[in-house]
């Protein structure tokens, strides 16, 4: 009887068994069957968005620092939907919105956000994060933007606020038709971990999600079209172009004032001066009041610098001390953990945005505090700020991470909006939709290679970066380092502990780096008018080398054991520099790293015959180069027909007064053109049209003769007096 009863049961539960999975595969199987086709709709020129699901209650673009510039998209080429719309579904599924997108063969994917590690993002999987760096993970960065830039001339923003994880070509989906063929691991050596799939998959955490794709017909377009949905680049001040030097967090006023006179005193440009946290009473949390030992009269020290022609920025972070001014009335307003002892406020709330807005701009902007450096916005580790942790809005902190250095941008900005005055400062961390906002990321990072790849990954998210130096010594790294700073977004020295100063170099290095620093000065004219052409038009003032014009032909084989183009591991593969990028339309920069080579390096020049800088001697065409250069020299080129405004180098841009001389260099043999662009350099009276524009046109006669004009148009009188046109690679 018991034998019966138990055989019974093991029956039974057989059959419970094979019915849970028959169910479970059932599921599977509709799981696959619920991918359906999505219905896009036009929402900008060359521009189009599906919801999948549910609409996002927070979507990234929400907190753009302005509307789309409909106007100037409607400028670009007119183009169609670049995808296969049968290959675009979508669906909702235990808890997630997820897309699946066609991506061909011989694609390559850019973009992603910060990335510290190479070009190429496909065949990778990234659960993007905003959070402290860790060198071994490409997940955890400053700027995980969920927007990505295809080869073949588009882009495609995963639209949300929540954490998105993007296959880049490494699902393959049990329907897919053009599945690699299987390989025994054990006997064939071409098998491999991870084999490309003809898709992008992405998926969200929640009830909905917004898919956003942007037409090329080229990758640099397809940049264009989504800096221009956000709002445009950010036009930063004048100043804030210039060069920075932040200064030991423990100095006092008067310590900074006198290394201030010492930049004067042995030459070296400075614009800014930045203060790290010793300017508060309280720090790691804040508390937002000066400290009275170090700073006993702050708008005497401010006024003082405003007379040398400097600016001053304030590192902040927005964790409050009990002893803060605004630790009360911020206290129910924010989140339910804390960082490093400090309540976190809740900037997704406008009451907690005009609190800090009114707090800081009466103590700070309005003594003349022209910066803030907002550093800590990443939310830290997850011991310190989780992923469960809750806000007043109803945000969890997996969410507010993602947003919350977008927030802070945003009550800045607007702060000093407020008062018609421009800023230009630093940020910890960001995301999507950052393109209009004058901040410009860093990192704790030290690696000069990774800081070069970050430089060069920027320009495909709408971000910007500084690979900023740490400390100066008598060798080559600093030299190479400083140089590369100086061709970035922000040049900036951090000495907060170092204490550095660029003369300490050593007798060599410093003769270098102020070298360095002074041809940064003299670009200015340059550098301005491509952070103009950010604005009007969306082209980043960086721009890796897939995005530029006859690069994108240099195209190899995988060689070595892959090398049969039948064989579906084999594919084409563009041979993406990450060390190499453009500054502008005309100058091409190739930083050295000594830990590679001191003094040397290749470079790959695109279609087209280029140029030294410095002699406007042939350096190449549309090939591959090795240079040699001098620790005083950078390697930098120039384009036949390249035009690069100068003036002499001064020492602060408060010093360039009206009537400036300009020096017009010409490059080649080619007639060129370049767009100069001026304003007062301080304020937003460039949006109701108070800006000049002057054409630069070298053009050659019927007897090889080169000549150079300069015709100005707009409401505003440049700055600039007597032009003078050098044609550096006709001069002997």
């Amino acid at each position: 009887m018991k034998k019966c009863c138990r055989l019974l049961l093991t029956c039974l539960m057989v059959l419970l068994f094979s019915a849970v999975s028959l169910c479970n595969a059932g599921e599977l199987k509709n799981s696959a069957n619920k991918l359906e086709p999505l219905e896009w709709m036009s929402i900008a020129p060359g521009i189009w968005k599906t919801v999948i699901g549910e609409e996002d209650d927070l979507r990234l673009t929400d907190l753009r620092a302005a509307e789309a510039k409909v106007e100037a998209l409607q400028k670009m080429p007119e183009v169609k939907f670049p995808l296969n719309k049968s290959e675009c579904k979508g669906y909702v599924f235990d808890g997630k919105a997820a897309v699946r997108l066609p991506f061909g063969k011989n694609e390559q994917m850019y973009g992603l956000g910060l990335q510290f590690e190479g070009m190429n993002r496909q065949k990778n999987v990234y659960h993007l994060r905003t959070d402290t760096f860790n060198g071994n993970s490409h997940d955890r960065i400053h700027a995980p933007v969920p927007f990505y830039v295809s080869s073949e001339g588009y882009g495609v923003l995963i639209n949300s606020s929540r954490r998105v994880s993007i296959y880049a070509a490494t699902a393959h989906g049990a329907d897919d038709s053009d599945i690699p063929p299987r390989r025994d691991r054990t006997t064939d050596k071409n098998w491999q971990y991870i084999t490309q799939s003809s898709h992008v998959e992405a998926s969200v955490s929640g009830p909905g999600v917004e898919i956003i794709v942007f037409a090329g017909p080229t990758a640099m377009d397809a940049v264009r079209r989504y800096n221009l949905y956000n709002g445009g680049g950010c036009l930063p001040p004048k100043w804030g172009l210039g060069f920075w030097s932040r200064f030991h967090s423990q100095w006092s006023a008067d310590a900074i004032a006198e290394a201030a006179d010492e930049y004067a005193k042995m030459d070296f440009p400075l614009d800014v001066v930045g203060l790290e946290p010793g300017w508060q009473n309280w720090a790691y949390p804040c508390d937002y009041t000066w400290n009275n030992d170090r700073y006993p009269d702050p708008a005497g020290f401010i006024k003082k610098m405003s007379q040398k022609g400097l600016h001053v920025d304030l590192w902040i972070h927005a964790y409050l001390h009990p002893k803060s001014p605004l630790y009360k009335p911020m206290l129910p307003l924010s989140g339910s953990h804390m960082m490093y002892g400090g309540i976190a406020p809740d900037y997704s709330l406008p009451d907690v945005r005009d609190k800090f807005s009114d707090y800081m701009g009466k103590t700070l902007v309005d003594i003349g505090v022209s910066g803030l450096k907002i550093d800590e916005c990443d939310g830290g580790d997850d011991v310190i700020w989780p992923d469960h942790a809750m806000f007043p809005s109803g945000l969890s902190g997996e969410r507010m991470r993602a947003v919350y250095g977008l927030y802070l941008q945003k009550t800045v900005y607007q702060m000093y909006r407020e008062r018609n005055q421009r800023t230009y400062g630093l940020v910890r961390a960001s995301n999507g939709g950052a393109s209009g906002y004058p901040f410009v990321l860093y990192s704790d990072n030290y690696d000069h290679s990774c800081k070069l790849s970050a430089l060069c990954n920027s320009s495909f998210s709408g971000i910007l970066w500084t690979p900023e130096i740490g400390r100066v010594r008598e060798d080559d790294d600093s030299i190479r380092r400083m140089q590369t700073v100086c061709m970035s977004p922000l040049a900036m020295l951090n000495g907060y502990s170092s204490a550095a100063k660029p003369w300490l170099a050593g007798k060599k290095g410093a003769k270098a780096i102020q070298d360095a620093m002074q041809l940064r000065m003299s670009l200015l004219p340059y550098l301005y008018s491509t952070f103009a052409e950010y604005y009007f038009e969306g082209t980043p003032p960086i721009r890796a080398m897939s995005l530029c014009e006859g690069y994108e032909d240099k195209i190899q084989v995988v060689k070595g054991k892959l090398n049969d183009m039948d064989n579906p591991y084999a594919v084409s593969k563009r041979i993406d520099k990450s060390d190499q990028y453009m500054l502008g339309d005309s100058l091409l920069v190739a930083p050295i790293i000594p830990e590679k080579d001191g003094t040397s390096r290749s470079v790959i020049l695109p279609a087209g015959k280029w140029y030294d800088f410095y002699t406007g001697k042939f350096a190449g065409e549309g090939e591959t180069i090795n240079v040699k250069v001098p620790l005083d020299k950078m390697a930098l080129f120039v384009k036949d027909g390249g035009i690069i405004p100068m003036i002499k180098p001064v020492q602060n841009v408060a010093s360039i007064k009206d009537g400036t001389k300009l020096t017009v260099r010409h490059y080649g043999t080619k007639a060129g053109s370049f767009s100069l662009y001026d304003d007062d350099g301080k304020t937003f009276d460039y949006e109701k049209g108070n800006f000049a524009w002057i054409k630069l046109t070298a053009s050659i006669d019927g007897n090889g003769k080169m000549t150079g004009k300069a015709e100005t148009s707009g409401n505003y009188k440049p700055i600039y007096g007597k032009i003078t046109w050098k044609f550096m690679s006709l001069e002997k």
